[in-house]
């Protein structure tokens, strides 16, 4: 009774978060700055249909985005859970996912029949203790451009703003599979490491993050299943910084150590430090047990989804803001 009753307050403390979320989205949408629109656009959320319904448009911004990927869908029919993805992701199954544990939380982006837990072992991944090896050299880098702050500058553009807090901020060098080359030229020896790695990076991103002293990222789920991430601490407060997953203990970061989570439960961080930020790399990568054409399936999803929040950015960003005839957007 106690497992039942936890499943069902998850999934009501869930579904709060994602009307909060969808209000939020919504407001970031209509905004007259850019930056907040194309910052919405680019949080990969569902939104509410009355967004479209101001544009004249009668379908929400997945069904849209889907309707356009029925042309490529044929390529999946040898990936049984790719095509079970495609379903979840479009709606056919409506927004419910198979929940695996308590505060496991996946989106509708979800692919079946992959090991869902909290926390996993670094030294499953053989290129994170080689990462590991060359901390030094990450942290010598970030060091000498946290001397030159005029020269970049870390931003709070995460779509979970409001989860985040005012304390979290990050430098991107990736996001959503692509490379941003004017940070990544700032950062040229961690690029071409974490290059030479030959990690399995995931489209959602690559990045710096620092949480300021006395802060602390709200509980949340980032709910992408087929995602982990890892943490390899840079410039950790010691013993005053920490990270909970899921039900299970905090876990404290350590300078040149890694963590990697399953983003898809609930998590939460904290900076306890009076005066100390907290620095670290985080890097999100494929689960390990998606094939390679599984991961060419999932990654050629969100290159479309690219192109299409691009030709919403460029509509919404023309006089009147209008969206142009024959664009479309993403999930």
């Amino acid at each position: 009774k106690a497992f039942v009753l936890t499943l069902l307050l998850a999934a009501a403390l869930s579904s709060a978060r994602r009307v909060g979320d969808r209000a939020e989205t919504a407001f970031l949408l209509l905004s007259p700055s850019p930056s907040r629109r194309e910052k919405a656009l680019t949080s990969r959320r569902m939104i509410d249909w009355e967004y479209f319904k101001t544009f004249g448009r009668k379908k929400t911004r997945r069904e849209i985005f889907w309707d356009e990927m029925k042309k490529s869908i044929p390529k999946f029919k040898k990936l049984p859970r790719i095509q079970e993805y495609v379903k979840y992701a479009s709606g056919q199954y409506g927004s419910m996912v198979p929940v695996v544990a308590p505060f496991h939380e996946p989106s509708t982006e979800f692919v079946p029949g992959l090991t869902a837990q909290p926390w996993w072992d670094p030294s499953q991944f053989p290129w994170i203790s080689k990462l590991e090896e060359n901390v030094e050299t990450i942290q010598e880098e970030l060091e000498t451009a946290l001397k030159n702050p005029g020269e970049f500058s870390f931003a709070s553009d995460s779509a979970y703003s409001t989860t985040m807090g005012s304390g979290w901020s990050s430098i991107r060098l990736q996001r959503f599979g692509e490379w941003r080359e004017e940070n990544t030229a700032k950062f040229p020896k961690t690029t071409a490491l974490l290059r030479d790695l030959n990690v399995p990076f995931a489209p959602r991103g690559v990045m710096f993050a620092r949480q300021v002293p006395q802060t602390g990222v709200g509980r949340h789920s980032d709910g992408l299943n087929f995602i982990l991430t890892l943490h390899l601490g840079l410039r950790v407060p010691k013993d005053l910084c920490s990270m909970k997953v899921g039900e299970e203990e905090w876990k404290k970061w350590e300078d040149g150590k890694s963590l990697v989570l399953d983003t898809s439960f609930v998590h939460e961080t904290r900076n306890e430090s009076p005066d100390s930020d907290r620095l670290v790399l985080i890097v999100d990568f494929w689960h390990p047990e998606l094939t390679d054409e599984e991961r060419e399936a999932l990654q050629f999803v969100y290159f479309r989804g690219n192109q299409y929040d691009r030709k919403l950015i460029e509509g919404l960003q023309q006089p009147g803001g209008a969206v142009p005839q024959g664009s479309t957007a993403r999930r």
